[in-house]
């Protein structure tokens, strides 16, 4: 976790209006927010700089990697790092999705 009193989330949403909304909600609350639209590039982004990160906040449901994936790939190199796996869908469709990732 960084050592300043701004904390840095990485945020992962492929649509691109929940993603504005989510980064300037998380602005106003004080904290530095790092949008992207793929898992692929926030795996990117931590393989470079994963202690400048103190949290990440991932969508469930992006194409060509879910956000479980996503964090399967995280955990194989970082243990710690808190995440938030964020879901539009209903219950029933995310508890679906996990047993068909684990």
């Amino acid at each position: 976790m960084s050592s300043s009193s701004t904390k840095t989330i990485l945020l992962a949403d492929d649509h691109d209006s929940i993603r504005e909304i989510t980064t300037k909600m998380l602005q106003c609350l004080g904290y530095r927010v790092i949008p992207y639209g793929s898992a692929k590039e926030v795996l990117r982004h931590l393989g470079k700089h994963q202690n400048e990160i103190d949290l990440l906040f991932i969508d469930l449901v992006m194409p060509n990697m879910c956000g479980l994936e996503c964090i399967k790939e995280i955990r194989k190199f970082n243990n710690e790092i808190p995440i938030v796996l964020c879901s539009g869908y209903p219950v029933s469709y995310t508890h679906l999705r996990a047993h068909e990732t684990y």
